[in-house]
């Protein structure tokens, strides 16, 4: 049960990463042609 939370957190902080890096590569790409 505890193993099962931990790779389901590990998850979630990795889809949260990649959200939060694809938000500033957006950002800069917006930007960037304005």
């Amino acid at each position: 049960m505890y193993d099962f939370n931990k790779k389901r957190n590990q998850k979630v902080v990795a889809i949260v990463i990649i959200v939060v890096i694809a938000a500033m590569l957006v950002t800069t790409f917006v930007s960037s042609l304005v």
